[in-house]
Parts: C-alpha cells; structure tokens; sequence
C-alpha cells in the first residue's frame, strides 16, 4: 500500500508540469497564428478570407446548436412571463367587472327612486293640506295586496283616517298608527267602501273591495249607462274622503256587477304620501 501510495504521487507530480506546459503551448500557438492571420490579412486578404469564412463555417453551427436550448427556454420564460400578466390582468378586469356590476345595480335604483320622487313631486296637494311622504311595504299575506305599512307614524305626526295617496290616485287610508310605523288599509282590501262618481255621467255608487285586483262598483241607479275606461272619483260623501280624488277606471260593465280596475299600479308602489283633509276627528282618536 505504501508503495502504491508513493507511484501515485509520482505520476501526479509527473502529469501536473505537462499539463502546464501543454497550456502554455497551446496560448503560444494561439498568439502565433492570430499574428499571422494579421500578416496575411494584409498581404494576401483572399486567403484571409478563404481561412475565416473556414472557421466561421466550423465555428457557426456549433454556436447555434450551443444556442438553441438557451433560446428555447428564453422563449419558454417569456411565455410564461406573458401568461403570467394575461392571468393578473383577467383577475382584474373581472373585479373591475364585478364591481361595475355593482355600480349598475345601484344606478338602475337610484334611477328608479329618482323617477318615482319626480312623479311625486307632481303630486301637489290642495293649498294648506297637510302630507308626509315616505316609503311603503306590503304585507305578504296572501295572492293581493290588501293592506300595508307606511314607514312613518304619530311621532311624525301621521293619524288614523288620513288618507294614503301617490301620484297616480287614492292607495287607501291609516287605520292602525304606530309610533314609527302605520297600517293602511288599501282600497282593494274587502273592508275598503268609498262612495265614488263616475266621471263621464256623474252616477254615485260605493267602490267596494273583494280582496282582489278590481273593485266592485255597488248600489249603482237603475239603468246606469256608466261605460269602460271612465274615470271613477271620490264622491265626498262620507267621513274620510273629499270630493275628486281618483280611484280608478270602469273595467267591465254587466248586468249585475261593474268592475273598476284601481289607478295605483300595486307592483311599482313605492312611495306615498299621507295626506290630512282635515275628515272626521272621531276616526282619529
């Protein structure tokens, strides 16, 4: 073992000054031929050419197959790169979507209850009429609408017998007073008589509700000549509503019954308002 040992470092010690020399040998070749390629670019410029264009051709396609894996994986990293942003830039744009979305939604509400208070602008009660405007939410209790709430009560100052009111005609009128909320009773509800007068031949009858989505037009003359689509007002008669106030449309005429179909559209009603015609004080105790 000793022996094999020192044979060893006797061949490295051998092999190390040859490889040396060989290096040093191989950059003195390197030198020489490089000055003689100047030599002889300038002295014969076509072997020049002749031995560059030799080298080129054994030197270039080694160069592009050393490069074409560097190549791929550049390409493969810039693709990566551009799918990369493509998917931060999808996420985003379906946020800023989303989000759009929302403001729409938003905007299309706003929109409509911007509509429906320019509307009740345009409702203007009679000169020194009291109101309180506010918004209204149906009790669901059965197929119609027959009564409902009004977000408002005693402490803003509404009574019992005050007549509900949006701009398209007569909703009912408070029976029930909170002190923050009211109970309506809706004109359809089967409790509900108004005397009425119908527009065009100025007969009396009581619009009476059936808990349905027409009125009932009841103790009409005999021979009546009312017809479809006259106007049906409040007659005044009675302790809660004045005279002219709109309750709706002849429907259908028969023999034993006429139909009035009612002013207020029930599935866009949103805001009213609580109007005080000064009726009958006993109703508001």
């Amino acid at each position: 073992m000793p022996i094999q040992h020192r044979n060893r470092i006797t061949f490295l010690q051998i092999l190390y000054p040859l490889r040396m020399l060989l290096k040093r040998l191989s950059v003195f070749l390197m030198i020489i031929a490089a000055v003689m390629l100047v030599f002889l670019s300038k002295s014969n410029p076509q072997i020049s050419s002749f031995v560059r264009m030799k080298v080129a051709e054994a030197t270039v396609p080694a160069e592009n197959a050393l490069s074409m894996p560097l190549d791929f994986f550049s390409f493969v990293r810039g693709k990566i790169a551009e799918m990369t942003s493509i998917y931060k830039e999808n996420r985003k744009l379906k946020e800023e979507n989303a989000s759009l979305k929302k403001t729409q939604e938003l905007s299309l509400v706003l929109a409509s209850e911007n509509q429906n208070l320019r509307k009740m602008l345009n409702f203007v009660p009679e000169h020194g009429v009291q109101y309180i405007t506010g918004l209204i939410a149906a009790e669901t209790g059965g197929p119609y609408i027959r009564s409902a709430y009004f977000t408002a009560g005693a402490e803003a100052g509404v009574k019992k017998g005050q007549i509900v009111m949006n701009e398209e005609g007569v909703v009912g009128r408070i029976v029930e007073v909170g002190e923050n909320t009211s109970r309506v009773l809706l004109v359809t509800d089967i409790n509900s008589r108004i005397p009425v007068v119908t527009g065009d031949t100025g007969e009396l009858a009581i619009a009476a509700g059936n808990n349905g989505p027409l009125l009932q037009l009841i103790y009409l003359p005999e021979g009546s000549k009312v017809k479809p689509g006259e106007e049906v007002y409040t007659s005044g008669d009675g302790q809660f509503f004045p005279h002219g106030l709109l309750i709706g449309y002849i429907e259908s005429v028969g023999d034993k019954s006429m139909a009035v179909r009612p002013a207020v559209n029930w599935g866009r009603l949103i805001y009213v308002s609580v109007v005080d015609y000064g009726g009958d004080k006993k109703s508001q105790q």
